[in-house]
């Protein structure tokens, strides 16, 4: 929702001929480290819901916590990236 919102006013600001080359990578940097820390969850929970008795319960939450701990720094990096997107904008309109 956020990420459509900023593409919207990129390309509404590239239209009126601003160049905002730099917002849009990093913006697409954030919609990329998105995209992995989504498939790192869908694949913690596919590990926990596999889950069975002649597995290591304490080994796989070990691997689902490291993936959904991986998934929560890219989400922050993500919007880290998403704010720089904003500002990178704001610079390139002046």
């Amino acid at each position: 929702a956020i990420a459509t919102k900023i593409q919207t006013r990129l390309t509404i600001l590239q239209e009126q001929g601003t160049d905002v080359s730099v917002a849009q990578e990093t913006l697409d940097e954030a919609l990329q480290k998105i995209e992995v820390g989504m498939m790192q969850v869908q694949e913690a929970t596919r590990k926990l819901e596999q889950l069975d008795l002649e597995q290591d319960p304490q080994e796989i939450a070990s691997q689902a916590r490291a993936l959904t701990q991986q998934a929560r720094e890219d989400f922050q990096e993500a919007v880290q990236l998403m704010k720089d997107t904003v500002r990178s904008a704001l610079v390139a309109q002046q």
